[in-house]
């Protein structure tokens, strides 16, 4: 098996990576940030990290799933911060149906629609900033019938930016 186990940058910092006998990264030990170690679940999913900061506490980042589909993102020390993933369900529209439709955090919320063939068509991301206004920024993509990106609409609160690939015949 081809894995990463060891990384040295352009100072001369290695970082070395441990794998188990399922090829899952089990820890990173990185000169600047120390250890970061992972567990898993029989099914492979990543259960915990913790941090070397998180361990001086006894402390563990945690991932929660149903089955295989990643659901929250648990952090000790800011719950705040916490991530939350929602998958649609069996009467989703915008072929959102088993497809990831909506993640939260703490700042913001970003809702997910799909085309026909699966791509994401369209982002609606709202940020929630403490004593500000609500900003809702929306990005959409066409595709042709190949599937290929098109363009791509980025609106913002000032302007509208349409990036358009060209394809020759």
């Amino acid at each position: 098996m081809q894995r990463l186990v060891r990384v040295t940058d352009t100072e001369g910092n290695v970082t070395t990576s441990t794998y188990d006998m399922g090829d899952r990264r089990t820890e990173v030990n990185h000169p600047a940030s120390g250890i970061t170690s992972f567990t898993y679940d029989a099914l492979g999913n990543v259960l915990t990290k913790q941090t070397a900061n998180l361990a001086k506490e006894g402390k563990l980042i945690t991932y929660d799933y149903d089955y295989q589909r990643l659901t929250g993102i648990n952090y000790p020390d800011h719950p705040e911060n916490n991530v939350k993933y929602y998958y649609g369900g069996r009467n989703a529209s915008q072929n959102r149906i088993g497809r990831l439709m909506l993640r939260e955090d703490g700042t913001d919320a970003i809702e997910y629609f799909y085309g026909k063939m699966g791509k994401v068509t369209k982002t609606r991301r709202t940020m929630i900033v403490p004593n500000q206004v609500i900003a809702t920024y929306v990005t959409q993509w066409t595709y042709d019938s190949h599937n290929r990106l098109l363009e791509m609409i980025v609106q913002t609160r000032r302007r509208l930016l349409l990036l358009q690939s060209r394809r020759s015949a």
